[in-house]
């Protein structure tokens, strides 16, 4: 099971009910999305060079390992995202889905031990309403039209290794 700490874009913190809150991770960032957990394992992007309107120079996917606090230890950028707006991952099982700048255009799932990457796109003429849950070898997704009164979404169940590699556009 997954969860989200969320955070103050500029200064993430964590804190146990009751206790005192303490930095999540040191050091300066411009923004940065909420943080998915799982197990002993984190993710979440992170922004900078952020004008404005929120609009960011570089947004990186970034991991670390949960500690006792909780904290985040030994934090490592997996590497650079083509976007400029922050989003929130969704993540699971070592996996992770990034939504791609253009929402309609899908996600990029990538597996963070090995940095492998992978496409996930909906049929032509839909979209993907939501990514349900990840799992270390399925991804599954709500797909639809995405519009009010549309036809009915589907849910489907992909097996990561079936996702074709994914090709920056």
């Amino acid at each position: 099971m997954a969860f989200a700490i969320s955070a103050i874009p500029e200064r993430p913190m964590a804190a146990r009910l009751g206790e005192r809150a303490h930095p999540l991770r040191r050091g300066p960032v411009d923004g940065m999305s909420p943080v998915m957990i799982d197990g002993a394992q984190a993710v979440w992007l992170e922004g900078s060079g952020r004008d404005r309107n929120n609009i960011y120079k570089k947004i990186d996917l970034w991991r670390a390992d949960v500690v006792d606090g909780p904290a985040l230890a030994d934090a490592r950028r997996v590497l650079a995202l083509a976007r400029t707006t922050m989003a929130t991952p969704s993540f699971g099982g070592g996996v992770v889905a990034v939504p791609l700048e253009q929402h309609v255009d899908g996600y990029m799932v990538v597996r963070i031990d090995t940095g492998e990457q992978r496409s996930l796109q909906a049929p032509p003429g839909l979209m993907i309403e939501r990514v349900l849950w990840i799992a270390g070898d399925e991804v599954a997704v709500r797909v639809g039209s995405g519009e009010m009164g549309g036809a009915p979404s589907v849910v489907r169940r992909i097996p990561v290794a079936a996702l074709p590699p994914f090709v920056a556009k």
